[in-house]
């Protein structure tokens, strides 16, 4: 009966390695972290808050882009129907 589960253990343990060794787990877990210290911490929460509207500040050059797309949309001949 022990000797049955002993695929099943290899299994969860090389699952388990996969996991910790995946940088999009360690990315979500840092999010979680963060969210966690910055209801906790008020020191925390304004530093995470003035770090976020800086980088709404800096707009990259794919944001710049899309910005000048839409307004050069919005002033063509088919940007009169998406107005608002």
């Amino acid at each position: 009966m022990v000797w049955s589960r002993i695929p099943i253990r290899m299994l969860e343990a090389y699952l388990i390695a996969r996991l910790l060794q995946s940088p999009l787990f360690h990315r979500f877990v840092r999010g979680i972290h963060g969210k966690v210290n910055e209801l906790r911490n008020p020191a925390y929460r304004a530093a995470a808050r003035a770090a976020r509207e800086q980088e709404q500040k800096e707009a990259t050059g794919l944001k710049l882009y899309m910005q000048l797309f839409r307004e050069e949309f919005r002033n063509s001949e088919w940007g009169r129907f998406f107005r608002r």
